[in-house]
């Protein structure tokens, strides 16, 4: 996926670690819904993130009052190709295996614990989980963990 670049984009971690303590409600609600609607447009094609985290979403439109997000990052990206309904022809691309390989060290908190079996099968499932952690950020203030250790106490 390539998109243009703007010079004024961040990304969304260092966004709220700026900015985060200053945003409305409906901003929150806002961002969290951009998120949503462009997972649910990539897995409407059988697309599917599997590594989102703050550090794969860049806001722009900082200073304009209208934010808008882009999510990138989406070389750890799976495709289910073929018909659904039959599990004999469905196939999966990904663009790699290891999917913790290609995410930050912090990011890695928004991980979904399977997703280290590499199977891209969980890919709906993993970018769901990744959005409820980033929805945790949104409102809490906070990540959701403060390390994978402790994301696997909390689970």
């Amino acid at each position: 996926l390539v998109f243009e670049h703007a010079p004024g984009a961040q990304r969304l971690d260092h966004y709220l670690a700026e900015r985060g303590d200053r945003l409305t409600v409906d901003t929150r609600l806002d961002l969290l819904r951009q998120v949503a609607e462009a997972l649910r447009f990539a897995h409407g094609k059988r697309l599917y993130h599997r590594a989102l985290g703050p550090q794969s979403i860049l806001v722009h439109g900082i200073g304009s009052g209208a934010l808008h997000l882009r999510l990138m990052n989406w070389q750890t990206a799976s495709r289910n190709v073929g018909d659904s309904a039959s599990p004999y022809t469905v196939h999966h691309t990904t663009g790699t295996q290891h999917v913790e390989d290609y995410v930050e060290d912090p990011g890695m908190i928004y991980l979904a614990p399977e997703t280290t079996r590499a199977d891209p099968a969980h890919g709906p499932s993993l970018d769901v989980f990744s959005l409820g952690c980033i929805a945790y950020q949104l409102f809490s203030g906070q990540p959701p963990a403060e390390s994978v250790l402790d994301l696997a106490e909390k689970l």
